[in-house]
């Protein structure tokens, strides 16, 4: 069969600079105003190209054919039929719907990743000569369809709009700047609630919800945070269409992120389905072994170097490459003589301006389901990069002076499981604002994931460095019991996404570095009671206290401590708390409420490290007091007379607040502590003594 002309276009490979990561940092081109959608009858208007079908030439009943590859990498033709074109379905946008009678599609409906598949329509003398690949004037991309639809119906992205998203990334290359992530923080809250509603469904401990928590506060119920957790959508693509739903409404297909384990897919299913991206399990991850931006070898008789993005053939999004391979899955629509490349026909995440790489890839093999089916795929060898990612869908440049419109970070995991040698995972994660933090985290659930599941009772201890942009780093040593591989998405991704979303300087994940050991015991104890020697004290005096801990397993435990009440409280009766970690912040936060004020990047790296600092296995005795200070934002002026302090706080104004100073004892523990015991205490003074 001979398909369409396939425009003049340079490939190459890049599996050699994705390996040594040495792309450059990402830049991408101040947001260019494009220019509004052609009404129907002008869809030839762009010059220099090759001519596309318009829109009012459409009837139903014109026969024409669409490419894309089912298996491997081998473009097929298949037939289509129009039943009808749908005018001014959204502001001067139109829509075709073409049906086919091809046996595959029969059987299998759209599937995701056939997003971006070129659909060409005869003449109606063409249509009696020629055969399914021959001839014929592109029409638009196919785009659209119904969940749960018995026939094969595909709505199609006219081409005239695409070619305009193709028109955006021109002169881009003078004005690039830093890809921007402070815009992503509205996607940030919104991912921070949807692990909350996992955090709920699993009923996960307070301990397994400290981070989450804590960046709750920032990201979410800060001052900065305003309302827009009420605006309109951002960065996400509207109505996607499910992997499950009664399809009742036409929506863009899903595009299909082909990923190892089912668990791993299931995690991030609720996270990336806003955005317009399906997780789908390819049945496990790659060999340790490995460290190649090509996840196994090509399909036989493939030469990398000689494939070449090409209309039909599969576009390919690497994410994570290394040990794994995570790209996400479309179909190029049209190659264009100067290297621009179309694809997809609707959004990937409709942000705009983009910087994401752009790769060949090949099909395992498409999964027909129910509802919707899907390509399992692969990426092959990156050809560029995609600069616009818009409603119409997506447009990127072939060549390599595109490579530096791209960035990536290094994320490196040591593993260490009961039973089995220690492993090391290398990965590059690709720098995006609204997935970076989720990408990272999935590295390290992957890898822990990769030699076998985590014991029914374990405890995961996390320690290592998580780097960003302008020097600034944390500092990550935690503990999470029974949680599973759930329990790193709440303690990576509420630091990632408040570091890189916030509103005052534009972060970037610059690396990575961990250390992973799983215990197979639940290092937990629960406090089960608890008494103080005497609940009627003098300033200055020390009181023993005994709590009664149940570790996991094992039988209740006593254990002995003790607290000193400062000589200068006043009389007074307050409350003793003994709890464990995540009291104990709650606890920190009630009395000094401006350490969650925060008012510079540096003022968020200390917040966010403060909690992250939290020893999880210790036993915190916590009493507030009365003395109040004044913070002027994050700084505290504990000693200032009280007339000093009124002066400074004044109900006009928000710069100062007043805070309690709190009494902490630290008792160091092998387990992780809950629960909480609190206790009425009597402070008096001893009449006759003077202090």
């Amino acid at each position: 069969m001979k398909y369409p002309p396939r425009y003049a276009a340079t490939s190459f490979t890049l599996a050699a600079a994705l390996f040594a990561g040495v792309v450059s940092p990402a830049v991408v081109a101040e947001a260019a105003t494009a220019p509004g959608p052609a009404p129907a009858g002008e869809a030839n208007v762009v010059e220099d190209h090759p001519p596309i079908v318009a829109l009012d030439e459409v009837r139903p009943g014109m026969k024409g054919y669409g490419l894309t590859v089912f298996r491997g990498t081998e473009i097929e033709a298949f037939r289509v039929e129009v039943l009808s074109v749908i005018h001014m379905s959204q502001p001067q946008r139109s829509i075709v719907w073409v049906e086919s009678d091809d046996e595959r599609l029969r059987h299998s409906g759209a599937a995701q990743g056939m997003s971006g598949s070129p659909i060409y329509l005869w003449t109606d003398d063409e249509a009696e000569t020629h055969e399914p690949g021959e001839g014929g004037r592109l029409l638009g991309a196919f785009a659209f369809g119904y969940a749960m639809n018995k026939d094969p119906m595909i709505g199609v992205q006219p081409a005239v709009y695409m070619r305009r998203v193709g028109e955006a990334i021109d002169g881009r290359g003078a004005g690039r700047r830093l890809a921007d992530h402070r815009g992503a923080g509205l996607h940030g809250r919104r991912t921070l609630q949807q692990l909350e509603q996992m955090a709920r469904q699993r009923n996960t401990s307070a301990l397994g919800r400290l981070q989450l928590d804590a960046a709750r506060s920032l990201l979410i119920d800060g001052p900065e945070a305003g309302d827009a957790l009420g605006e309109a959508r951002q960065g996400s693509a509207p109505g996607a269409l499910p992997t499950d739903g009664d399809g009742g409404d036409v929506r863009p297909l899903l595009l299909p992120l082909s990923v190892g384990s089912p668990e791993v897919a299931s995690l991030l299913r609720p996270l990336l389905e806003p955005l317009g991206l399906a997780a789908v399990a390819s049945g496990g991850p790659a060999p340790a072994s490995r460290f190649s931006p090509v996840a196994g070898p090509p399909p036989e008789g493939v030469n990398i170097d000689e494939l070449t993005l090409e209309p039909g053939g599969v576009l390919s999004v690497p994410l994570i490459w290394g040990n794994v391979d995570w790209a996400i899955a479309g179909t190029v629509t049209e190659v264009l003589d100067d290297g621009t490349v179309l694809a997809f026909g609707h959004p990937m995440l409709g942000e705009g301006v983009t910087a994401m790489p752009m790769a060949t890839g090949h099909v395992h093999f498409i999964v027909p389901r129910l509802n919707i089916s899907f390509k399992v795929s692969g990426s092959l060898a990156v050809q560029g990069a995609i600069l616009a990612d818009e409603m119409a869908g997506i447009a990127g440049r072939m060549g390599e002076s595109s490579l530096d419109s791209f960035a990536s970070a290094p994320v490196s995991i040591d593993v260490q499981l009961p039973g089995s040698e220690p492993h090391t995972f290398n990965y590059h994660v690709v720098d995006h604002p609204l997935l970076t933090p989720t990408l990272a985290t999935m590295a390290a659930i992957e890898s822990l994931l990769a030699q076998h599941d985590l014991p029914v009772e374990h405890t995961l201890h996390l320690a290592g460095q998580l780097d960003f942009s302008d020097g600034h780093s944390l500092e990550l040593d935690s503990m999470m019991v029974g949680e599973g591989a759930f329990g790193i998405m709440l303690e990576m991704i509420p630091p990632v996404a408040t570091m890189t979303q916030n509103p005052w300087q534009n972060l970037h994940l610059t690396g990575v570095s961990l250390r992973a050991e799983v215990v197979p015991e639940m290092q937990v104890a629960q406090i089960v009671g608890a008494r103080l020697d005497r609940d009627r004290l003098e300033p200055g005096e020390t009181v023993g206290v005994t709590v009664w801990i149940e570790p996991w397993g094992r039988p209740i435990e006593q254990v002995r401590t003790q607290i000193t009440i400062p000589s200068n409280v006043p009389d007074g009766d307050y409350r003793l708390s003994v709890s464990g970690a995540s009291r104990y912040v709650q606890a920190l936060n009630r009395a000094r409420p401006h350490r969650q004020h925060v008012r510079s990047i540096d003022d968020l790296r200390e917040a966010v490290q403060q909690t992250m600092s939290v020893n999880r296995s210790a036993m915190y005795l916590t009493m507030e007091l009365p003395q109040q200070g004044v913070a002027v934002g994050r700084r505290e002026l504990a000693h200032l007379p009280s007339s000093r302090q009124a002066m400074i706080h004044r109900p006009t104004t928000t710069v100062a607040t007043p805070f309690n100073q709190l009494l902490e004892q630290v008792v160091p523990m092998d387990v992780a502590i809950e629960g909480e015991r609190s206790f009425a205490v009597h402070v008096r003074e001893e009449r006759g003594r003077s202090r």
